[in-house]
């Protein structure tokens, strides 16, 4: 029997997330890397949808001073916030504002320098994780479509025509993830290993012997890559298509999109699937945003 862990945390850095929509022309960059945390301090509170009654004058304000800065960095698509939502998170180097157009906003931070950081590999790496604590955090306080690190537009003016152009597929999409979350679950293949040889063999009779123990572990290996197969068929049989990936240590990685609801009912599926499972050891995130299904 495999074993299965909860995890309170995966690693987060995903290059492979999809961008939710093309935005020609505007980008400057897009990087994917990974790295460790940088100790910073947090600024004093700016412009947020705090729930303070002038919050209206002091977003137009706020807009106004990024159309100067120019280059905004997005961490992700929403829905407009209401004004009694708590502060937003402190963002890779500055504090986080929220730009809406009609129906859509993009939560941003104006005036970063991507260029600064692609130019300094430990600021960087720091800066990669950093935009994943960000959208998990805001993903804790609203429907969230997640962009890829590194996504920057040149100005205000492109990022509010941007949302102009895309507002009923982001719109189409936030109504259908509105409800859901991401889950990775990873599926770790136990050793086997080969089993023994009988002390005193010798000549034909050795030969023998090991043909049946290289037999054995061959089959061993055939039935973990069935059992792999009929557990893969059968997760998604209870929730759907899944995105699935793999790594060169031979683990399988999937990720897969629940209703909110619907998690401890995962939990109890695979604490099931766990008792007839032999050859994997099973490791199940926490919820995520839907970096793969955006």
């Amino acid at each position: 029997m495999g074993k299965i862990t909860r995890v309170s945390a995966v690693p987060l850095v995903r290059g492979d997330a999809p961008i939710i929509a093309d935005i020609p022309d505007a980008v400057i960059s897009m990087v994917s890397s990974g790295g460790k945390q940088m100790k910073r301090s947090r600024p004093e509170r700016g412009v947020s949808p705090g729930g303070s009654a002038d919050y209206h004058q002091r977003k137009a304000l706020t807009e106004m001073t990024m159309a100067a800065t120019e280059l905004i960095y997005i961490y992700g698509i929403c829905v407009p916030p209401p004004a009694s939502l708590p502060p937003l998170p402190l963002g890779l180097e500055g504090e986080l504002q929220v730009v809406t157009e009609g129906a859509i906003a993009a939560i941003v931070e104006p005036g970063l320098d991507l260029e600064g950081l692609q130019a300094d590999d430990p600021r960087l790496l720091t800066a990669v994780l950093s935009h994943d604590r960000v959208i998990c955090e805001l993903f804790q306080q609203m429907p969230l479509l997640p962009l890829r690190f590194g996504t920057q537009l040149a100005s205000l003016e492109a990022l509010k025509q941007h949302l102009a152009d895309q507002q009923h597929t982001y719109q189409a999409k936030l109504t259908a993830l509105a409800d859901k979350v991401e889950y990775q679950i990873k599926l770790l293949p136990q050793d086997i290993p080969l089993p023994p040889v009988p002390d005193g063999l010798k000549g034909r009779d050795y030969f023998l012997a090991k043909k049946q123990q290289l037999h054995d572990q061959t089959t061993a290996q055939e039935q973990q890559q069935a059992e792999l197969h009929t557990l893969l068929q059968e997760l998604h049989t209870a929730y759907g298509p899944g995105v699935e990936g793999g790594s060169p240590t031979g683990e399988a990685k999937v990720y897969i999109l629940v209703e909110r609801q619907r998690a401890v009912d995962l939990q109890q599926w695979l604490e099931a699937v766990n008792t007839r499972v032999r050859h994997w050891d099973i490791t199940l995130s926490d919820a995520l945003p839907p970096y793969h299904f955006v």
